[in-house]
């Protein structure tokens, strides 16, 4: 169970979710899945929600949830489990349109900035007012992307619904520091998920090539040469849940195959 560190630091063990309560969104597939998944096998009670329906994930509760309606997101953070606050939050559901700017409609902005920056607001607003009330420690984990840190043509919404996360990370480490909550985010590079097929697909027509160029332009501009799996993300999500990961806030952590090293 997350417990604060009392100074007499001897051993910290990065299995110690078992009893903590986590709340996980964008859980229907991908790394949101993989996320859940990871936080069940680290002893975490995990409610795993998205907007979509959503297959059983073993161990954890599933719900049908809008991020970006704040009612409903205050209603699901007020329940918590068992009458117990979420002590890790994992903000991962994204909304991604690629789009040229000239033809960026305000509908597809307002949709995008809903998700990807209200959404996380509410959340962790809700959850640490719940924590604070209840002297808790939380760890709240913020999904950004190296399209927050990097610019991405076609993609001016999502890139700044990144950036803004990174801000928003930064900020709230900041506020909530004195109650023992952290405050970081992950940023993916080029994730195999069903958002990446999307951006594929755009390269078609934007590089002029078939689907295997853009995999292979995909590929090519990584140094690792693979793209990243979902598990790898979850990894992370996991460290920065953990008790080795008390000191840990106010920052983020990239990963992407070396692809922003240059």
């Amino acid at each position: 169970m997350m417990m604060p560190l009392d100074g007499k630091f001897e051993h910290v063990s990065l299995n110690s979710l078992v009893g903590s309560n986590a709340f996980v969104t964008g859980a229907a597939r991908g790394t949101g899945r993989a996320c859940a998944e990871a936080l069940v096998a680290m002893g975490a009670n995990v409610v795993a929600v998205d907007i979509i329906e959503m297959e059983a994930i073993a161990g954890a509760q599933i719900l049908q949830v809008n991020v970006a309606d704040e009612a409903a997101v205050n209603e699901v953070i007020k329940r918590g489990i068992d009458g117990k606050p979420f002590q890790i939050i994992v903000n991962n559901a994204a909304y991604y349109r690629r789009t040229i700017f000239e033809k960026h409609s305000t509908e597809v902005w307002n949709n995008t900035l809903a998700v990807n920056v209200n959404g996380p607001f509410y959340i962790m607003r809700a959850a640490a007012q719940a924590l604070i009330a209840a002297k808790l420690p939380g760890a709240f984990i913020n999904m950004s992307s190296i399209a927050g840190t990097h610019a991405h043509k076609n993609c001016a919404g999502y890139c700044a619904s990144k950036a803004a996360i990174l801000g928003l990370t930064r900020a709230t480490a900041l506020d909530l520091a004195p109650y023992d909550i952290t405050v970081n985010a992950i940023c993916p590079g080029t994730v195999d998920t069903e958002m990446i097929k999307q951006v594929a697909e755009g390269l078609t027509i934007e590089l002029d090539t078939d689907i295997e160029g853009a995999w292979a332009y995909l590929h090519n501009k990584i140094p690792l040469g693979r793209l990243q799996t979902p598990a790898e993300v979850a990894a992370s999500v996991c460290f920065l849940a953990s008790n080795g990961a008390r000191s840990i806030t106010g920052t983020h952590i990239t990963i992407d195959g070396g692809e922003t090293a240059g």
